[in-house]
């Protein structure tokens, strides 16, 4: 049996996921406003998700109103280069 490698996520794209959450507000309100589960964005807000998945970005990033470039800290406005 193969071992599985776990890889984590960059320490800046952990730190802009965290800040984005912050700014939004409280984790109940992203919660109601995502649909993702509460217990969820709290471990995102406090890096407790090392790897998170791409549809649970895709969702969080929908959310915040932002493109998956902005919150993963790779530009600050749409249309950025």
């Amino acid at each position: 049996m193969a071992k599985r490698i776990i890889r984590k996520a960059p320490q800046p794209v952990l730190d802009s996921i965290s800040r984005s959450i912050a700014a939004f507000g409280s984790d109940a309100d992203l919660h109601r406003h995502t649909g993702i589960p509460q217990p969820t964005i709290t471990r995102l807000r406090h890096q407790g998700i090392n790897n998170p998945s791409i549809d649970l970005l895709l969702d969080l990033a929908k959310g915040l109103n932002k493109s998956l470039d902005e919150l993963v800290g790779l530009m600050d406005k749409p249309g950025i280069c």
